[in-house]
């Protein structure tokens, strides 16, 4: 099935196989994941976006965002299974970003009744609205 939508945030591995249809348009071989956006730190480190994302798998989280404020601080927005373990799923966060973060860097939590989706129809994980002034990729 051919893709018309080339700009939908998902990465793939290029086949050098044809396509058993008989197309000879390029053919993809597998399906790795996603783009997303990074967190910077104010004195230029990175955090990669997959690996915030995989700090927030949690069974009790129905669905979540990260979004960085223009101030550099965190705010992590997130849909509970179960509202009465609000605190119980956040005392888990925080131990999960202690470990990834530094000590001085702020996060707040919210719970939201929704998450809304961008244009192309999907969640985007983690938004950025921090300029870092240096960058140390």
């Amino acid at each position: 099935m051919p893709i018309i939508r080339y700009k939908n945030g998902d990465m793939a591995r290029a086949s050098s196989e044809r396509c058993s249809c008989g197309r000879k348009l390029p053919v993809f071989k597998e399906v790795i994941g996603r783009t997303g956006e990074d967190i910077y730190l104010p004195e230029g480190k990175k955090i990669q976006w997959n690996v915030l994302k995989g700090a927030m798998n949690h069974n009790l989280i129905r669905q979540f965002q990260l979004v960085q404020n223009p101030n550099a601080s965190l705010t992590v927005k997130y849909i509970p299974e179960q509202i009465d373990k609000v605190n119980e799923i956040e005392e888990v966060l925080k131990k999960r970003f202690q470990t990834l973060l530094p000590s001085s860097f702020s996060i707040s939590y919210k719970v939201v009744p929704n998450i809304p989706t961008a244009t192309s129809g999907k969640t985007k994980l983690v938004i950025s609205h921090y300029k870092p002034t240096v960058s140390q990729d």
